[in-house]
């Protein structure tokens, strides 16, 4: 089968039962037990709640954070060019605090920070869904079977369609499978996705692992997503690490989301 059919038969798994979508706009991901290290916007540990409203506003609330003094639900806003980040109350009485992080001479690197997260959670989502990736000028290509050893964070004989963008940027995805009765080979769940780094960008190559697919609402979701960024040429560490407890594609979202207002009591 070309990439592009095995492509679209992935497609057509995740899917599931749910109904067909055209194109993501809005997204609600629930995730816990994350742990994000090696991160510019630092370690995080604990549980996430993101809601993105595509291509410009997020909000992220990061709750029972651990290995902090900053107990409680963080939240960070942005609509835009504008940020707002939400610092809880600590002490008996206190009042929890917004932080305008847009014109902030202190954190003038804030805005530029929260848009790489809300990259980072959009580019997630379409890996979750595979949604977003096909469309005019992308092509697939049937890379056939790639086996990687026993102690890899890869391991296993997985089938590889490589994808090239219409701007040329490239990326590779390992999918189980199967094969038919007249030796052809059927995708079934996608396990992984190959980001190649990009040196003039001071972007290292990532593997993102999709693993432990369930069903919820119809739809095939991987219950854990763990990220390896490569430290050196071959070696490689993990850096993310969440399971997804809920993922909503194009929910209603309120607009007063991405303003700051504080999180709602637990």
């Amino acid at each position: 089968a070309s990439g592009a059919a095995l492509f679209a038969a992935a497609t057509r798994w995740v899917r599931g039962t749910a109904a067909p979508v055209k194109q993501v706009q809005r997204v609600f991901v629930d995730l816990q037990d994350v742990t994000i290290s090696g991160s510019n916007s630092g370690s995080h540990e604990g549980n996430s709640r993101i809601h993105l409203d595509l291509p410009h506003r997020m909000r992220w609330e990061l709750r029972k954070l651990k290995r902090t003094p900053l107990q409680g639900r963080r939240v960070k806003v942005l609509d835009g060019n504008e940020g707002w980040l939400y610092v809880p109350a600590q002490g008996a009485g206190a009042r929890g605090t917004w932080e305008r992080l847009h014109g902030n001479q202190n954190n003038p690197g804030a805005i530029a920070q929260l848009k790489k997260d809300r990259d980072l959670f959009a580019a997630l989502t379409r890996y979750l869904t595979l949604r977003g990736l096909s469309g005019p000028g992308v092509r697939f290509t049937n890379a056939g079977l790639q086996t990687f050893p026993k102690r890899h964070h890869l391991a296993g004989r997985w089938l590889k369609v490589r994808r090239v963008a219409a701007d040329g940027k490239r990326m590779a995805f390992l999918f189980a499978w199967t094969a038919d009765a007249k030796g052809g080979r059927s995708v079934r769940q996608p396990h992984a996705v190959l980001v190649p780094g990009d040196k003039a960008q001071g972007r290292a190559t990532e593997h993102i692992l999709l693993t432990k697919w369930k069903s919820m609402a119809g739809r095939r979701v991987p219950q854990q997503v763990v990220r390896y960024t490569e430290q050196k040429p071959g070696v490689f560490r993990e850096t993310l690490r969440a399971r997804v407890m809920k993922l909503a594609i194009n929910p209603v979202l309120a607009p007063q989301l991405f303003k700051p207002l504080p999180p709602k009591a637990p």
